[in-house]
């Protein structure tokens, strides 16, 4: 389920086919990436076509595609490039708050962004973004994904209730995990924080 405040109530994720692609139309901007200079096209293996536009998302999905990798990809990779199509700031961090005020974990993967974002949920902390944040015009950080990703460990040490859990991949140990309190208005920034591992 994506929370469409967060980008514009005019974003749409919609399956429709791609098979209209003439290369010769489009720049090679990575290996499996072309760019018009208005929208991105990809081809992901194990999943299909993903063509991202400002206002758009649609993908074209092969027959034996892994449903739960789209996922994965359309709550990170697809919404990151489509804010920053828009122009938005868009920062690799997890973002929660607490009396209006937003707090942005910043940091590589696997530093403990979500982990982290995590523990202050457990504490009655409410969430307002994870993997991807992004910060519009106004300085503000818009509200994502209903969810967080966190490893089972996580789970296990923060005794999280597993009526709020949904496995991200068969055989992978994390979790989409939809705490209570979620937020449904872009959010003032308080504090950015950068994670390390020193």
């Amino acid at each position: 389920e994506v929370n469409t405040q967060a980008y514009s109530e005019m974003l749409m994720i919609r399956q429709r086919p791609l098979d209209d692609f003439d290369p010769k139309n489009w720049k090679q901007v990575a290996a499996c990436c072309w760019f018009d200079g208005k929208q991105l096209r990809l081809k992901l293996p194990e999943l299909g076509w993903l063509q991202i536009s400002p206002i758009e998302i649609s993908y074209d999905l092969d027959p034996k595609a892994d449903l739960s990798l789209l996922q994965v990809y359309l709550q990170s990779y697809a919404l990151g490039v489509q804010a920053m199509l828009r122009r938005q700031l868009v920062l690799h961090a997890s973002t929660v708050s607490r009396n209006g005020k937003a707090i942005v974990i910043c940091g590589c993967s696997g530093v403990g962004k979500s982990t982290l974002a995590a523990a202050l949920l457990a504490k009655g902390f409410t969430l307002v973004s994870d993997e991807i944040t992004v910060i519009n015009a106004e300085g503000l950080v818009q509200p994502g994904f209903n969810d967080i990703k966190i490893w089972r460990d996580t789970v296990d040490e923060l005794a999280l209730p597993r009526e709020q859990l949904q496995s991200v991949r068969t055989g992978l140990e994390k979790y989409y995990y939809r705490p209570n309190h979620v937020s449904q208005h872009p959010v003032p920034i308080a504090a950015i924080y950068v994670l390390g591992t020193d």
